[in-house]
């Protein structure tokens, strides 16, 4: 009779604690894949919203293992990166949401017009599994490789696209990939981690300005063809396009010869005297009326000047992706404005603690690059190397895009020409007729990208939840990528590998089931004092045995030195900070400083002409008694 009782006392023990303990979710972990277009290559079909996807030979795959191949849309100024699986159904068991209506789709904001055309196998027709069966996941083969996929997709504006293979692995499970070059269990981030290829559909061209070269937005662009008699009459076939603010146009078409046509009131260029000779810095195979031939497998490219009365200035805008790896984070995109000047600025993590409005930005331009003449841009920021001292964290906090005028050349350097007078003329230029391609900047908030996280939950309030399950979302998803429990004194830890390397939310789930959502910076400020207690940071690398991966490189704290510093500033494109040289937040800008020497000059010559006068005026004036 003892036995059974003590049997029945377990029994409902363990029911007890199964029915109050919490259901570890399974870990998402996500590897980058190769991703080629299909508009110049050997693809099954030639198609400019098509890409072949295979396994990246650093970043092997789990082996045996289910696959599901998803696509991340770029971001812009109303939401961050939306990855989806292609289906509502795929995308319900890994999001737990209808990403494509609910996110990516949604009105008015970002609507990005997203549609899914379909995943298929190497003959660019059939699913990957096999006719009629459903297109994902796909199964990893031993070597950690999957066969050669095709995807195809569509945005009404032309977004730039990432692909990887995700995986739902049990949290018991070890999650390494064998053959990857990684160590089971361990560095998994490694691979998993690295910067994943962009494409974006190729434009065929973009219309332009002929004499501003700013990009031209709402220009209606159709196509003439040449049909078996040799005439070119309107090709019907393709509807036309009207271009957003970056001008771009993309007409897919069969191979043969075209014209293109820009409706009224714009009038096309075709005459180089009628186009500012500065268009070489940002545009190529400028058209010039002759007829354009279109061969199989080829883009044929042409950028279009127009005659726009009055000059056009088009809105700058920007999409990008945010990604961090075990170099740092990469904030990459295209600039509708070709040349602009693309600058990561940061904020001390005590700042945070303040409403919005009262934030001040520590340094400005701790890592900038320029971007091509195609708007392509790429900033690598190593936040080991951001400041750190018993007071505060250094995080990066936004981006600053700021245009440059193609016609004389990037307002953040020196003029040109380098004189004084230049400057002079060019300022009292501006003070009597409209200045092409004036200076605009934008600016967008980014996330924090910890690669380890260590602390406390919080509450809304600020008190610390005791057990509560800690759960890491990505923006856009109702599932977490990762989960843990934190002890009853509410603290936690997240190694490096189970860090999602795109932005993510932090969740906590209270035990009575209230779920209080918090930000990746904002939990950085609330823990800056366990970090500096416990001698961590939430920009190194920790393995599951909370040792240090990738040693955190020490820079001085000193705010002494050349203030607003930047190291590693490139153009062509790129740009990192290997190291940054600490400064303070003020930092001197070359166009500002041209402008207060020109005020200063204007003043004396001003002055002096006054002066002048007064002699005259004086030396003009009768005295008594004279003739």
């Amino acid at each position: 009779m003892k036995r059974v009782s003590i049997f029945v006392l377990t029994s409902l023990l363990f029911l007890l604690i199964s029915h109050t303990g919490y259901a570890v979710a399974p870990t998402q972990k996500e590897f980058c894949l190769d991703a080629v277009a299909c508009n110049s290559n050997p693809c099954s079909v030639n198609n400019g919203h098509r890409v072949r996807l295979k396994t990246r030979t650093d970043a092997k795959l789990l082996p045996n293992k289910e696959a599901y191949i998803i696509a991340c849309v770029s971001g812009d100024g109303s939401s961050l990166p939306i990855c989806t699986t292609g289906t509502t159904a795929t995308d319900t068991i890994i999001y737990k949401k209808d990403v494509i209506n609910e996110e990516m789709n949604k009105t008015p904001a970002p609507n990005w017009g997203y549609k899914f055309e379909g995943l298929f196998g190497a003959d660019g027709v059939t699913s990957p599994n096999g006719a009629g069966k459903p297109a994902n996941p796909v199964m990893v083969k031993s070597n950690g490789e999957i066969d050669i996929l095709e995807w195809q997709d569509s945005t009404t504006n032309g977004k730039s696209r990432l692909w990887k293979a995700l995986f739902l692995v049990d949290p018991s499970e070890g999650i390494g990939a064998e053959g990857a070059g990684v160590k089971q269990n361990d560095l998994d981030f490694d691979s998993a981690g690295r910067a994943c290829v962009k494409i974006s559909w190729d434009p065929w061209g973009r219309v332009f300005d002929a004499q501003t070269l700013e990009p031209v937005a709402g220009a209606n662009v159709s196509l003439l063809y040449k049909n078996a008699s040799g005439v070119f009459e309107d090709y019907t076939a393709a509807a036309s396009l009207i271009t957003k603010n970056n001008g771009k146009y993309e007409i897919v078409v069969p191979p043969g010869f075209y014209k293109i046509k820009i409706a009224a009131p714009l009038i096309i260029a075709t005459d180089p005297a009628d186009i500012n000779s500065a268009y070489k810095s940002a545009y190529y195979e400028v058209y010039d009326g002759t007829p354009i031939e279109e061969v199989p497998g080829m883009i044929a490219h042409r950028d279009v000047a127009v005659k726009v009365t009055p000059p056009t200035h088009t809105p700058l805008g920007v999409e990008y992706f945010i990604e961090s790896g075990a170099i740092g984070v990469t904030v990459s995109g295209t600039v509708t404005h070709p040349k602009s000047v693309v600058s990561i600025n940061t904020i001390k993590s005590t700042e945070l603690l303040k409403p919005e409005s009262e934030r001040v930005v520590f340094r400005n331009a701790v890592a900038s690059a320029t971007a091509d003449r195609d708007g392509n841009f790429s900033v690598l920021v190593n936040q080991a190397n951001l400041q750190r001292t018993n007071e505060f964290q250094e995080m990066v906090y936004n981006v600053s895009v700021t245009q440059v005028d193609l016609v004389t050349g990037n307002p953040i350097a020196k003029n040109s020409s380098g004189s004084v007078m230049s400057f002079i003329s060019q300022f009292l230029g501006s003070l009597f007729h409209s200045v092409y391609g004036q200076t605009k900047t934008v600016t967008f908030s980014i996330p924090v990208m910890p690669t380890y996280i260590s602390g406390y939950a919080y509450d809304a309030a600020g008190k610390v939840i005791p057990n509560a399950m800690v759960g890491l979302y990505l923006t856009f998803s109702n599932a977490p990528s990762y989960e843990v429990k934190a002890d009853a004194n509410g603290f936690f830890r997240i190694t490096s590998k189970d860090i999602p390397t795109m932005p993510f939310d932090i969740k906590y789930t209270t035990p009575t089931g209230q779920v209080v959502t918090t930000s990746t910076s904002q939990f950085i400020a609330q823990n800056h004092k366990t970090n500096v207690v416990n001698k961590t940071s939430p920009f190194e690398y920790r393995d599951s045995s909370n040792a240090v991966i990738t040693p955190l490189v020490v820079r001085p704290t000193s705010l002494a030195g050349n203030p607003g510093s930047k190291s590693g500033t490139t153009t062509g494109g790129s740009g990192t900070n290997p190291g940054v040289n600490p400064g303070s937040t003020t930092r001197s800008n070359p166009a500002v400083t041209q402008t207060l020497i020109v005020l200063i000059l204007l003043i004396l010559l001003l002055g002096g002409v006054g002066v002048g006068v007064m002699f005259y005026m004086k030396n003009k004036t009768p005295r008594p008694g004279t003739f």
